[in-house]
């Protein structure tokens, strides 16, 4: 006998969204959002003429019948039968019960999800990426209860936000800062995972009536789920109470992950847990977490008004530095006395104090990037600014050998190598043979790692506005070739009176 049409083969494998709902018993908004949660999504059949039409929108059998045992599928149901009864009781216009109602409205959790879209800890974190982006771009929206943007959802949002700066700041483990159009990108290394997320710039954002918020608060309600279980993890690892306690006064202030770092500290009735074993990636991430910590060492940093407090805070402190906030009038002398960089961004700033250095904030972006302390003098407020390098461009082209890296990227990784072998040296270790870099480059360098004023004047001085990052060690060899050619040509004139005397 002759097999019916569609009852075997691809047919039978995919079936329809309309038939979907039907089989669901669902809207299609709670549709989309159940399959939002569960990490499903439509699949592209690669017989579409065995199918009912190829400008369908198709799911797998399996992921259908997968969502039929999901508990949540009961819960959207109660819960749209409960929206029906705030709107029987709104047109009656018994409005108090109607409040009564939504108050009692029955809600859900979402952790099941994330234990099952996530057996273990390193998933969690190599899915992080869009989290953190989501978050940073709740966390600045404006509240819109026209587009069913909450104000708690976006406050919410801020807090995981901060709380994970927090922890990447406390632990020396961000790596990469770019500033771009789109957007600051940060790089972080969690656990040797690297995590790669985008915080919008603060200025006014405008809210577009074409872009459906309604997915997108879908998606930041699983990655509030996801982020508070990954930072509760993180916090737990070091002995940290979690939630942390925010300092209302710094908060205020714009201060970010600062209102936090004072109660990361171990908690008496949680001990943190004993540390693994420590292998060959563990001790290159540590050794990498040290000498992130080494850039700022020292160094006490004061932003204008104008600057991204909470972003420059995170990157100081995650280096190594020290901030003082608050304004400087405000300020107390000994305070005032301690602060060694003011970071501003407007040009024609006055300098009220004679003893810091003012930059701007690209000094802090380059020098995180390379490990060293750039030139002070190169970022002063109102001068030209050198190119800002990004160190993923570097990354991932100087990896290769005859790929490009900016000319300004080499003048700073030789900075960087000379600072490395000075420590080498004033550790006692003899510094690596391929650094070129005499003692007297390594002193000066050494001192432009500490920012000081007179050795970046005198890299300034000799590398000049056109110059290339070799010419201060060709310089230096000169002499070298010079005394050499003296010290050849007065044994040959030995050799020529001991000639003499053998006649």
């Amino acid at each position: 006998s002759k097999q019916k049409r569609g009852s075997s083969g691809t047919a039978t494998q995919y079936l329809t969204r309309n038939a979907a709902l039907k089989r669901l018993q669902v809207s299609l908004p709670e549709f989309r959002r159940l399959c939002i949660l569960k990490g499903i999504h439509p699949r592209e059949p690669r017989n579409k003429a065995a199918l009912k039409g190829s400008s369908k929108t198709y799911y797998l059998v399996k992921d259908i019948a997968f969502l039929l045992v999901e508990p949540l599928l009961e819960t959207f149901r109660a819960r749209r039968a409960y929206d029906k009864k705030v709107k029987k009781a709104r047109a009656k216009r018994a409005f108090e019960l109607a409040q009564r109602l939504q108050r009692r409205k029955p809600g859900y959790a979402l952790d099941h999800l994330v234990r099952e879209r996530y057996p273990t800890f390193d998933d969690a974190l190599r899915d992080l990426d869009d989290p953190l982006s989501m978050l940073a771009l709740f966390a600045t929206l404006p509240a819109e209860k026209r587009l069913g943007i909450d104000p708690k959802v976006c406050a919410k949002a801020r807090r995981l936000d901060v709380e994970f700066g927090a922890y990447v700041a406390r632990t020396n483990s961000l790596r990469k800062v770019f500033v771009a159009v789109k957007g600051i990108y940060l790089q972080a290394d969690i656990q040797g995972q690297q995590v790669t997320w985008i915080i919008p710039h603060r200025l006014p954002q405008l809210l577009p009536d074409d872009v459906d918020y309604r997915v997108m608060l879908t998606f930041l309600d699983f990655y509030i789920t996801l982020v508070s279980f990954i930072n509760f993890k993180l916090y737990h690892k070091h002995g940290w109470r979690y939630p942390p306690v925010m300092d209302s006064a710094l908060d205020e202030s714009a201060a970010g992950v600062e209102a936090l770092l004072t109660d990361l500290v171990p908690s008496v009735s949680e001990p943190a847990a004993p540390p693994p074993a420590i292998d060959g990636e563990t001790q290159m991430a540590e050794d990498e977490s040290e000498a992130c910590a080494r850039v700022f060492q020292g160094m006490t940093f004061h932003f204008g008004r104008e600057c991204h407090r909470e972003l420059l805070t995170l990157i100081v402190q995650a280096f190594g530095g020290r901030v003082v906030v608050g304004e400087l009038e405000s300020l107390a002398s000994d305070v005032r006395s301690s602060i060694t960089h003011c970071v501003v961004d407007r040009p024609g700033a006055k300098e009220t104090l004679s003893h810091a250095t003012y930059v701007q904030p690209q000094w802090l972006f380059d020098s995180a990037n390379f490990r060293v302390a750039a030139p002070t003098e190169k970022y002063a407020p109102g001068a030209k600014l050198p190119p800002h390098v990004s160190p993923f461009a570097v990354a991932d082209e100087g990896a290769d050998e005859g790929g490009y890296v900016p000319e300004y990227a080499e003048y700073l990784q030789r900075l960087a190598e000379a600072a490395g072998a000075a420590e080498k040296a004033s550790a006692g270790s003899q510094a690596p043979a391929n650094v070129a870099a005499t003692e007297a480059e390594a002193e000066d360098l050494e001192e432009v790692r500490r920012g000081t004023v007179t050795a970046a004047k005198n890299y300034s001085k000799e590398i000049g506005e056109e110059g290339t990052a070799d010419e201060p060690a060709r310089k230096r060899k000169q002499p070298a070739r010079a005394s050499s050619k003296k010290a050849a040509a007065a044994k040959a004139t030995d050799e020529d009176d001991d000639d003499d005397d053998d006649d």
